[in-house]
């Protein structure tokens, strides 16, 4: 590479950087810009808003998924092969794996976690 194309390559880094610091707004990704303030490292920071977006997806419907299994799943249908001790634990570390995956306000209450593990149970008459 030239002297003259790393001075182009330096300029267009500059200006797509500051293009990034005047569109994105989310506070991740204003976290990504700035972390690259003082190099402009403007591919790097597009590497890593494309790579926060897939995971944000991903983990978007992975919380999903979870949630549809905490709220229909039910013992006693005979699609659990355990005990319903292991159920129960089984039931509470999917609701452990939700909660880490949202956000504070889209966490379940006490109430409605109590709920949904009664329903998830009201095919097993002794419970």
């Amino acid at each position: 590479m030239t002297v003259t194309e790393r001075e182009l390559f330096s300029v267009k880094q500059k200006y797509m950087y500051t293009v990034f610091e005047h569109t994105v707004h989310t506070d991740q990704g204003k976290t990504i810009v700035r972390a690259y303030e003082d190099t402009a490292n403007a591919q790097q920071i597009y590497s890593e808003l494309i790579e926060y977006a897939q995971n944000r997806t991903k983990v978007s419907i992975d919380a999903q998924d979870i949630l549809h299994y905490i709220s229909s799943s039910q013992l006693g249908n005979g699609s659990w092969k355990g005990t319903s001790h292991s159920f129960i634990l089984h039931w509470q570390e999917q609701v452990r794996l939700y909660k880490s995956l949202v956000a504070q306000a889209d966490r379940l209450s006490n109430g409605l976690k109590h709920t949904l593990l009664e329903n998830s149970m009201m095919l097993i008459e002794d419970l």
